[in-house]
């Protein structure tokens, strides 16, 4: 009994890492061809930042400005290798806190809703957005 057990959380596991190694790859495929654009306003709220006087929500923006300008690197591939970090860190969290649950019907349906994992993909405007700060977040 225990064997058949460990067998079906092996195999869910199996597919877990393939799953999520596919949405990330998606992720950052999508990611690396609409940062470039020049009508893609999504990465625009990283670059919010102190320059302009105190905003409360600069933070981010102004770290990556300095980054970019400390290493003479562009503000855009500042982002996008911050972001590639983030969904990273995601969707690494997302698989250990998912290896060990119990696959019952409830959890695969919530596992796969468009509001969770897939959301940056679902959701296209949303992909270079803080909005998945949030859930890694939560996760953690």
């Amino acid at each position: 009994m225990n064997n058949i057990f460990f067998n079906k959380i092996f195999k869910f596991n199996n597919f877990l890492i393939i799953y999520l190694t596919i949405i990330f790859s998606c992720a950052l495929i999508l990611l690396s061809k609409s940062y470039l654009l020049e009508v893609n306003n999504s990465i625009s709220e990283w670059t919010i930042n102190y320059q302009g006087g105190f905003v409360r929500r600069g933070l981010l923006g102004e770290l990556f400005h300095l980054i970019s300008f400390k290493f003479d690197i562009p503000l855009r591939d500042t982002i996008l290798f911050f972001l590639s970090l983030l969904f990273l860190l995601y969707y690494y969290l997302i698989y250990y806190f998912f290896k060990d649950v119990v696959n019952n019907k409830f959890n695969i349906i919530c596992f796969f809703s468009l509001l969770f994992i897939i959301f940056p993909l679902a959701e296209l405007e949303a992909l270079g957005r803080k909005d998945i700060l949030i859930p890694t977040f939560f996760i953690v």
